[in-house]
């Protein structure tokens, strides 16, 4: 649906990165947002249309989030 493909470029590039420091034996994590509350993935989910990325905001942020873990989305890729 042509959603962010301004970036497409460097977000492959980081994803083969990863790729490569995993088959190394290092795993690295990164996120820009730490810590998204429950409601501000609600907020976030009024933004978007119905579909994958509102979906997977609920799944992700809300119902399926789990206690330990940080939230690893961007909101700024699901408005992209």
């Amino acid at each position: 649906m042509d959603t962010n493909t301004e970036n497409i470029q460097t977000r492959l590039e980081k994803a083969a990165t990863a790729r490569t420091l995993e088959q190394e034996g290092t795993i690295q994590y990164e996120s820009d947002n730490p810590e998204m509350t429950e409601e501000q993935a609600r907020q976030l989910m009024e933004t978007l249309p119905e579909g994958l990325y509102k979906d997977g905001v609920e799944y992700y942020g809300i119902t399926h989030k789990h206690p330990n873990s940080n939230s690893n989305t961007q909101q700024h890729h699901y408005k992209n």
